[in-house]
C-alpha cells in the first residue's frame, strides 16, 4: 500500500521536478504519533539550494493539497540528500567520477571488506575503483552493502 501511494505521488510531482531538471533522490513516508512527515530528497547537477528546495516545498505543497492526495494530516520536507549521501543508482557513482568513495561489501575481497579509491568505472553489475596503490578493483554492485563519497575535511 504505501509503495503504491508513493508511486502516484512520484507520478505526479514528476512533470514539476523534470521541467526543472531536478532529479528525485528519494520520496519517503514516515508515520508517527499524530502527523506523517512525507519527505522528498531533491538534488540538481552542481548542487540544489536551500531557496530551491523552500520553492519546491511551497509547489510540492500546493499540488498535493489542490488534488488532496494525502487525507490525514502530514508535514512536507523537500531537501538536499547532502554531500554523504549513500551511493546507490548509476548515476549517483557516475557524479562521484574520479572522486574518492569509500565502499563496505557484504563479502570480502582478498580478504578486505572495505575498500577506498578513485571511482574508475560503472555499470549496471559492477563499479571499479582505483585505489592508492593504483590496483584497480572490480567490485559486484550486489556485493555493495554501502557506498559513499569520502569527504574531505
Amino acid at each position: 500500500m504505501n509503495e503504491i501511494f508513493l508511486d502516484s505521488i512520484k507520478e505526479k510531482v514528476w512533470p514539476l521536478l523534470n521541467a526543472k531538471g531536478i532529479e528525485l533522490v528519494d520520496l519517503a513516508l514516515r508515520r508517527g504519533r499524530g502527523r506523517s512527515m512525507l519527505q522528498f530528497l531533491v538534488d540538481e547537477p552542481g548542487g540544489i539550494t536551500l531557496e530551491k528546495c523552500a520553492q519546491l516545498n511551497k509547489q510540492i505543497g500546493e499540488m498535493l493539497e489542490k488534488d488532496d492526495v494525502i487525507q490525514e494530516s502530514y508535514i512536507l520536507e523537500v531537501s538536499s540528500p547532502g554531500l554523504d549521501r549513500p551511493l546507490i543508482s548509476t548515476r549517483d557513482f557516475q557524479r562521484c567520477a574520479d572522486k574518492e568513495i569509500r565502499i563496505v561489501l557484504h563479502e570480502a575481497i582478498n580478504k578486505q571488506n572495505v575498500w577506498k579509491g578513485t571511482m574508475a568505472a560503472i555499470d549496471e553489475e559492477n563499479v571499479t575503483i582505483k585505489t592508492s596503490e593504483e590496483k584497480k578493483v572490480v567490485i559486484n554492485r550486489e556485493n555493495i552493502a554501502k557506498a559513499r563519497l569520502e569527504l574531505e575535511l
